[in-house]
């Protein structure tokens, strides 16, 4: 994989346990080249709740799922790896996103975990709207890119 590019208008899945910061992605979604909807879970046991109706043909299959890794009881590489256990999930995108790490240590946990990719969280605006523009467009961003890509 050398880029996310969201090509189907399923829900885009954020998993953040930071309400705040779960609004400020939706809000950034709607001033990106994004139409896809937002789902939202703020915790890793939501969102394996959910992922367990997606399998049971209940909800339909995310788009992509976004997991914050620091999140209480359960973290991003956990979530990940608890989904990436069902064979039928191992084509949804999975991208983990660090708020302040790119420590090669946290890199080699998230591609231990099955993610496909992960994304030090941007400080500003401009930032998210470069990577949910990458998302909809699959086309990279230029300079130094805040997505390292495992697959």
């Amino acid at each position: 994989m050398s880029t996310l590019h969201v090509t189907n208008d399923r829900d885009i899945v954020l998993v953040d346990d930071d309400e705040l910061e779960i609004k400020l992605f939706a809000r950034f979604m709607t001033l990106s080249q994004l139409n896809n909807p937002l789902q939202s879970f703020t915790s890793g046991e939501e969102f394996l709740s959910f992922m367990n109706e997606v399998d049971q043909d209940k909800q339909p299959v995310p788009a992509i799922a976004m997991i914050d890794v620091r999140m209480p009881v359960m973290n991003g590489f956990e979530v990940v790896q608890a989904v990436r256990a069902n064979p039928s999930f191992a084509e949804i995108p999975m991208v983990v996103m660090f708020s302040n790490s790119d420590a090669p240590v946290d890199e080699q946990k998230a591609r231990d975990a099955g993610a496909d990719a992960y994304i030090v969280k941007p400080q500003g605006f401009e930032g998210y709207l470069q990577i949910l523009n990458m998302l909809a467009t699959g086309q990279e961003i230029e300079g130094e890119s805040p997505v390292t890509y495992f697959k």
